[in-house]
Parts: C-alpha cells; structure tokens; sequence
C-alpha cells in the first residue's frame, strides 16, 4: 500500500542505548569452549562486535523517556506543544497501564496530547510515522514517536546464537505539520506470519504448553522474507514519487545482520556509501535500528531526500521517503539509570 501526506515534515531524530555494553571479545573470555566458537561463528558471519544491554532495573520505558526528552530539549519544544505521542514496542514495561501514559506523564505533555501504544516489531517506527503523518493531516501539528525494545529481556539464555544479535535501544522521531514542507510517502506490506517463524511465546495470554518462554526466530525464513520485500517495497515508493536510488542522499535500512544488508546492497546495486550499518556496534535493536543509523550517519550527507526501510516480525515491512537535514540528527544517549517510575526525576 501507498500513502503520500503533504506538508509533513521530519523534524528530527534522537536515540537512546543502555550505557552497559557487552562485547564479543568480552563474552568471549569467560565462556566454555563451545560457547566461544558460536561466539565466533556469529562475529564472523553477522559482523557483531559489541550491544548495548539493559540492567536488571532498567527497561523500554526508561529509555523511551531517555530519548524523548532529549529529543525535545534539543529541537526546543515544549512537552505542552505535542498532539500525538506514540510509543511503539513489543516490550512494554507494562500491558496496563499502558506504557505511553506513563511517559507522557514524565515529558510533561498535556492531557489533550493524544497518546497510544502499538505493538510493533521492526517496522515499528515508520508504522507509528505512518499514523502518526495521516492524523497530523488531518487536525495536529506536533507529534513525537518513540520506538523500540529491550529485547534481552525476552532471549532465551540457553541459545548464546541468537541472543547476541539483539541489542537495547529506543528511537525518537519529531513530526510536524507545515505548509512549507513537502511530504513524507510511505510503502507498507505484510505477509502474516502465521508458522511463527519470529515469535516471543511469553509475550501473551495464549498458553503454548511445550514452547518456551522466550523469543524463537527462524533464522532463514526471516532472512528470505527481507531479501523478498524490502526491494520491492523500496521501488514502489520511490515510482509513486517519480524518483530512483539516484535522488536519494541515503537510503537507512533496518540493522538485521551484514550478511542481510550486504546482499540487499548488492541486489539494489547502491554505493555502500549510502548505506550506513551500525550492526556491528549496536546488534540488532528492533524498530530503533533507523534512529541509530541516522544518529550515527546522518552528518556524513547533504540534506535532501532520504529513503527508510525495515522489515521483520509480523511478517511486515514498511518504507518512507521525505526530507531529511542532517542538523536535526541529534547523538545518541548513552543512559546511566532507569528514571522513568523514579518520583522527581
């Protein structure tokens, strides 16, 4: 599906990571045999160096607060102005309340400021921009998505592989509405995952006697879905829009693995250059894997158009292409404790 909002713009981009980060050369020292060569199976093959991991006391909120403020601070926005604030996670802090609510409490927004929490995997932040673009359109001006996870808290310790290759962090985007901008366009598929094949069976209320209470993913269904989609996904926006990878300063995709973004690179037959990676200094970080990039990459481009993708659990993947100024991209936020339940913090 195509969707084009006029007049919305990306206002800016902040990040936030657990200050605590485990390296593989770490893991690796105190790990038996066996663990050391999965170790260094997977260095080798997803280019993973080091990630980012959340304390036992710190969660998706605390850092989705993290980046928040800080977005906000920087862009100079007072909290009061925000309509929209959607926090999108598959680990929220809590089901009820509804995690959103207690970080717009925090940020200082006002009770007119509309808040809701979606649960969405990798895809997450461009399906909260999407939402969040179509409501501006039609009565806002001002809205504020904070995407992302802490997976850890959902790996399985007994499968090393795996949980490696996800890392903690939230992404912030800042959207306004402004009859100068231009607009932000957006593709959007699913395939529904209904062998699931990228499942967290301790996430829920169904009871599934003999899974495990943890995250599960099918390695190679996942990657055969992003190496089917996210091309065609990409090529539909960019042919709405009358454009090619040409007129695009860069192009931020979702942080699976090397392995992944170096055969879609190959396939769209893009200068690397374009395509900034920060998997192997962040893992895997769900729908904040974007914010990351930019944060970390935006500064190396001219402003001008810029082209998202991302794609995973659902099956789904979502692209947007719009406007970026690099000076909107802001670093990103290493956080020390979790604030967010803390009384006058």
């Amino acid at each position: 599906m195509y969707e084009r909002f006029d007049h919305i713009a990306l206002r800016g981009f902040c990040a936030a990571v657990p200050e605590n980060a485990e390296t593989i050369a770490g893991l690796m020292e105190t790990a038996d045999a066996a663990t050391r060569f999965t170790l260094k199976r997977v260095a080798a093959l997803a280019g993973l160096k080091k990630r980012h991991v959340a304390p036992t006391d710190m969660f998706t909120g605390d850092l989705a607060l993290a980046a928040g403020r800080e977005l906000l601070a920087r862009l100079n926005w007072d909290p009061v102005s925000l309509n929209l604030l959607f926090f999108v996670t598959q680990t929220p802090d809590f089901l009820s309340p509804p995690t959103g609510y207690l970080i717009a409490a925090k940020l200082g927004c006002s009770r007119e400021c509309a808040v809701m929490d979606l649960s969405s995997g990798c895809p997450g932040m461009l399906h909260g921009a999407w939402l969040a673009s179509g409501h501006l359109r039609q009565n806002g001006k001002r809205a504020l998505i904070l995407s992302g996870d802490a997976s850890s808290k959902v790996q399985l310790s007994g499968n090393v592989g795996n949980a490696v290759l996800m890392g903690d962090a939230v992404g912030a985007l800042a959207l306004e509405y402004d009859n100068d901008a231009s607009a932000l366009a957006f593709s959007l598929a699913s395939q529904p995952d209904t062998k699931l094949s990228l499942v967290n069976y301790d996430s829920g209320y169904r009871p599934m006697p003999g899974k495990p209470d943890g995250m599960v993913m099918d390695g190679n269904k996942i990657t055969e879905f992003c190496l089917a989609t996210a091309p065609a996904c990409m090529a539909e926006v960019l042919e709405r829009e009358k454009l090619t990878y040409g007129d695009v300063q860069a192009l931020y995709l979702h942080q699976p693995n090397k392995m992944i973004l170096d055969t879609l690179r190959r396939r769209l037959d893009i200068d690397p250059k374009k395509i900034p990676q920060i998997f192997a200094d962040y893992a895997n970080c769900s729908s904040a894997s974007l914010a990351l990039s930019v944060c970390s990459h935006a500064k190396e481009f001219a402003s001008g158009k810029a082209l998202f993708c991302a794609f995973g659990s659902g099956l789904a993947v979502a692209s947007m292409l719009g406007d970026l100024d690099p000076h909107n991209c802001f670093p990103i936020v290493q956080v020390k404790q979790g604030e967010l339940l803390q009384e006058g913090v």
